[in-house]
């Protein structure tokens, strides 16, 4: 789990004239792009024997709440935690944990993509 604070937070709505929806609605399109680039990851990461593992990586809707936004990726296969962590008689092949590692960054590129178009200065 990863842990960010922003600073100054207040200062910057108040500079992009936004309210606290705008905000969440900011973050909630950052968001959706990620999740989706996201899935696109995972889905290119996971190895592929039928690919029922590959094609069961699905995109929950993102749910806005007043203080969060909550955007979820996950793998309906029974056996996804099988081969991502391994097991003693198999190695581990990760595919949602780079996934997620690549999103964040997707998430703070597109987040910070909107502000700047929404910002007065530039």
């Amino acid at each position: 789990m990863a842990n960010v604070t922003w600073a100054g937070i207040n200062e910057l709505i108040a500079q992009l004239e936004l309210t606290h929806e705008g905000v969440v609605d900011v973050a909630a399109k950052a968001m959706e792009t990620t999740l989706a680039k996201t899935q696109e990851r995972a889905q290119s990461n996971a190895p592929v024997r039928t690919g029922f593992l590959k094609s069961n990586i699905h995109v929950l809707p993102v749910e806005k709440k007043t203080d969060q936004v909550i955007g979820t990726v996950k793998s309906d296969a029974d056996y996804s935690s099988f081969v991502e962590f391994g097991t003693y008689k198999m190695s581990a092949e990760p595919f949602m944990r780079p996934a997620f590692t690549y999103g964040w960054g997707v998430f703070l590129r597109s987040e910070m993509n909107v502000l700047k178009a929404m910002a007065k200065f530039k």
